[in-house]
């Protein structure tokens, strides 16, 4: 598999194909889920409710008050995230969709400059067995680091992939993979096709040794890093908390509740803290007593005032962000069982800054650690119940200021510890976001699977077997042009195109990546009238998958992001239906496609009927009282006659009477492809968005499938 990234212009001339067409827009309510700009803030809360420990369930909307200040804020929405009832819910097929902002993300950050190699490499391996085994398996999760010479390095923004999350442990971006591929969005590291194992080490290829490879390039900052810590202590510790408070305001982005895995050795505590050393209290008291005021080192007997200034801000960051610390002492223990760091009273003042840092946000200090998810199961229990509430503030201007909230808890046992989201900031202008900002926006958003946005969009995936090969899956992406231009003056309208195929346990299997312009000059009637319409594929074995794909306009942040599944054809035992395929009308769409370079060659043009090539459409449109045509292709069916049934259902999911599916002719399946003519209906019903759900039955064996396509009834 070769990821496809490109960038360039599209013209009309230049097109191979030209074709128009979507839906006009969505349900309003819809298309105000994910707004870059508007006028009405919504701030979700989450909040963890605990007795002792343990979490409390069962608290309602009622049990809980928000303020802003001193005003009381209405609770305009309330959702309960249960990770163990959720587990139990995964197992039974019937989970629910997580929001973003009731799930926990974990930013894995190693602390490079502080620490000696052989610390680092047996906190990757702590790090990975924490991941791949004690986290829950909706838990985002991403890799960073930090270095004196590169400072703070996002490696993999947060992801739900383990296999690619265990590569960036691994690797820690200082090492790479051969064939590595490049994702603009950092959600793909490396190898597509790896498994996630419980070892921070696996899945290591051919000679490379990624542990190896990453000693040997810690090694060789191990004498600067010695000349730092004896001259440059303040400056040192200056640089790697800055490089804290930068990851702390990315963070601010990021929906939810966060949690920064710190892995660090530490820094000498009477840095902060000053010397507890009774020695050297009374040999500065002396000093005093003598009238030498000027042998009194002030800084190193009450600590460093710029060092703890320099923490405090960091720390006080991360709390703005909704993020706590965890630090993990990666130096309490090394090789030979010597522990390191002590004071001149005997102490570890190591474990104090470490303890100071996780203390001021609400996190915890683990020392000494055998096996870290163990260590750190009462956090996860802690967390494992959040009550996502959310309100609406007034006025809210984009001043940056930050504005401080509280929740109480009104009802539920007494003696209960609330945490809870402390503040928030107002939405950034676009204009005032960072490329990297926006990325990681983008990354999480995508990550997370919450489908939505300003822009109305439609996306089609269906898969076609390959004899001796992954299967071919087209992928067709519309997108509402005059939605795509609100409020865009430029000339050339960009647009950014991220999709990626991802497998039941949340792993990239393909992913492909556009940007382009549209000159509006040259294709503005069909943009206006219709919009835009995108050809790109993957490359994937059997199975089901979700494709999630993102259409964006970076100028404007209008975008919308569609969640769809597709399931390849396998072996003969299984049938699979592919999405009603509806032929679009080619004389209205502004279509691109992916590079020639990129098109999948040995593989026959999938869409057929009556023995004629057509494009479908993602979201058709079809008229009241007419009768449309359509062709199901399905595979493995047997041998024996097909019907075919449907169903409708309004946008709220409600079953809606009227539309029917009747084939043109008598059919039969086989154990191969069946290609079956049929025409769709729609009676008298009324004009609005729908989803039909198409059934293909064989009679003789009773073997049956369905798949659904969202379509639009106009007048």
């Amino acid at each position: 598999m070769r990821p496809r990234i490109h960038s360039g212009a599209v013209f009309p001339l230049t097109l191979a194909l030209v074709v128009s067409g979507l839906a006009a827009s969505k349900l309003e309510s819809q298309r105000q889920r994910f707004q870059d700009t508007t006028t009405v803030t919504l701030v979700e809360v989450p909040v963890q409710v605990t007795v002792k420990g343990e979490p409390v369930r069962g608290l309602t909307q009622s049990d809980f008050e928000i303020f802003e200040g001193r005003k009381k804020q209405d609770i305009v929405a309330f959702e309960v995230v249960d990770l163990s009832a959720l587990s139990a819910a995964n197992a039974s097929g019937s989970a629910p969709e997580i929001p973003l902002a009731g799930r926990r993300h974990f930013l894995v950050f190693f602390d490079l400059s502080l620490s000696n190699p052989a610390s680092v490499t047996r906190s990757r391996e702590a790090a990975a067995d924490l991941v791949l085994e004690a986290l829950h398996a909706t838990d985002m999760v991403a890799v960073a680091t930090y270095s004196q010479n590169r400072g703070p390095q996002l490696v993999l923004g947060f992801t739900t992939d383990r296999n690619q999350v265990r590569q960036a442990i691994e690797t820690l971006g200082l090492v790479q993979p051969r064939e590595i591929v490049r994702d603009p969005l950092g959600l793909v590291i490396g190898d597509l096709d790896g498994v996630a194992s419980g070892s921070g080490s696996g899945g290591a290829r051919g000679d490379f040794d990624p542990s190896a490879e990453l000693q040997a390039q810690l090694s060789a900052t191990t004498v600067m890093r010695e000349a730092a810590q004896r001259g440059e202590n303040v400056s040192q510790i200056a640089r790697l908390m800055d490089g804290i408070g930068a990851i702390g305001q990315l963070l601010q982005n990021v929906e939810g509740r966060k949690h920064v895995l710190f892995l660090s050795e530490g820094f000498e505590g009477e840095l902060l803290f000053g010397t507890e050393s009774i020695e050297e209290i009374q040999r500065a008291a002396r000093a005093v007593e003598d009238g030498q005021t000027w042998n009194v080192d002030n800084a190193a007997r009450f600590g460093d005032s710029e060092a703890r200034r320099v923490v405090d801000r960091a720390l006080v960051g991360l709390r703005q962000s909704n993020t706590t610390l965890q630090a993990v002492d990666i130096g309490g223990l090394v090789a030979g069982g010597s522990v390191t760091s002590r004071g001149r009273a005997g102490k570890n003042t190591k474990l104090d800054t470490l303890q100071y840092m996780a203390g001021q946000t609400g996190g915890e200090l683990f020392a000494n650690y055998n096996d870290l998810g163990d260590s750190m199961k009462n956090v996860l229990k802690r967390t494992s119940v959040t009550y996502l509430l959310a309100f609406q503030p007034s006025d809210v201007e984009p001043d940056g200021r930050y504005r401080e909230i509280r929740v109480r808890l009104v009802g539920g046992p007494r003696g209960a510890d609330v945490v809870h989201r402390p503040g928030y900031f107002p939405p950034k202008p676009l204009d005032q976001q960072s490329p990297f900002e926006q990325r990681l926006q983008i990354a999480d958003r995508i990550a997370g699977g919450q489908a939505g946005g300003s822009v109305a969009a439609g996306v089609l995936a269906a898969g076609f077997p390959v004899t001796g090969a992954k299967a071919y899956v087209p992928v067709l992406i519309e997108a509402s042009g005059k939605d795509l231009q609100r409020g865009h003056q430029d000339p050339s309208l960009p647009i950014e195109i991220y999709a990626y195929a991802m497998d039941a346990d949340g792993a990239v299997r393909d992913f492909f990546v556009r940007n382009m312009a549209l000159d509006r000059q040259a294709v503005g009637p069909a943009l206006d009238a219709a919009g835009f319409k995108y050809w790109g594929h993957f490359d994937l074995d059997p199975g089901e998958y979700t494709v999630r794909v993102m259409v964006r306009n970076p100028k404007t942040g209008a975008h919308a992001l569609e969640v769809v599944t597709v399931e390849v054809p396998g072996g003969a035992s299984k049938a699979t239906l592919l999405p009603p395929l509806f032929a679009d009308d080619p004389s209205r769409w502004v279509l691109a496609r992916e590079d020639e370079s990129e098109q999948r060659v040995g593989v026959e043009f999938p869409f057929m009927q009556a023995g004629n090539p057509f494009i479908p459409a993602a979201r058709p449109e079809v008229r009241s009282g007419a009768s449309t045509p359509l062709t199901l292709v399905g595979y493995n069916f047997g041998a024996g006659s097909l019907s075919a049934s449907g169903h409708l259902f309004s946008a709220s999911g409600d079953v809606v009477d009227g539309g029917q599916i009747e084939l043109v002719a008598d059919a039969s399946g086989s154990d191969g492809k069946a290609e079956v003519p049929a025409v769709f209906s729609t009676g008298r019903l009324a004009p609005g968005d729908y989803v039909l759900v198409v059934t293909l039955r064989n009679t003789a064996n009773q073997r049956e499938e369905t798949s659904s396509l969202p379509i639009r009834v106009v007048g």
